[in-house]
């Protein structure tokens, strides 16, 4: 089978738990256009790799199609989302449209995430029921959930620094009114003190002036005034 690429019309997804089987075969095939971007794949039910155009293939890193041809599609994906991928496939043979997002590791050992959108393929009388597979490379689409993750989080990290500023400035607040009420409360007691003082003072002046008004007898013994 010729590894071209299917019309994207071909590849839609229809909702729902049953969908119309593509009635492409091999002249659907041959009306494919290699200008389409799309990955596109034809898998039997088994998981035995039928057809793959080139965006497919240079996205899991082959050259040419007889390296995957008739291999397990499987072998193409993660070991830990191959059970899962079988599934998809033997869910879409059977005529049910669906989707799946899983990794493929490409032939230099790196890994790709990837979203495959499936529907049953009519291949025709005597035919091994397939799947019409389009890939989709997630690797863009993670990048850029990476960066809204990373300014979540730079936000985040803004929202709580400036809940623990205001928070600093708040107690500052409350330090300062308090030292400030410490302050007047200092102030009332030094007040206090000083108007102890002066009456203290007052009383010694009253009791001095008192003694220098009082008459003195001549030769008497005088017992001196002592002024507290």
């Amino acid at each position: 089978m010729r590894t071209e690429r299917v019309e994207s019309g071909a590849a839609s997804t229809t909702a729902g738990p049953e969908v119309e089987p593509v009635r492409s075969g091999a002249g659907r095939l041959r009306a494919i256009v290699e200008s389409q971007p799309a990955c596109l794949s034809e898998v039997a039910h088994d998981g035995r790799l039928l057809a793959m155009n080139q965006a497919h293939l240079a996205l899991v890193g082959v050259e040419r199609p007889a390296q995957v041809l008739g291999s397990d599609f499987g072998s193409l994906v993660v070991p830990a989302d191959r059970e899962r991928v079988s599934r998809f496939i033997k869910h879409v043979t059977e005529g049910h449209g669906q989707a799946l997002e899983y990794s493929v590791m490409r032939r230099d050992g790196s890994v790709t995430d990837v979203s495959s959108d499936a529907v049953p393929l009519d291949r025709g009388p005597g035919t091994v029921a397939a799947a019409l597979i389009v890939t989709r490379d997630l690797t863009e689409q993670r990048a850029l959930e990476g960066k809204l993750r990373a300014a979540e989080h730079r936000y985040q990290q803004s929202v709580t620094g400036h809940a623990a500023e205001r928070k600093r400035l708040e107690q500052a607040l409350r330090d300062a009114a308090a030292r400030i009420q410490h302050l007047g409360d200092d102030r009332k007691a030094w007040a206090k003190r000083v108007e102890r003082a002066l009456t203290e003072a007052h009383a010694q002046l009253q009791d001095l002036r008192a003694n220098e008004q009082t008459p003195r007898t001549p030769g008497l013994f005088r017992t001196p005034v002592r002024v507290k």
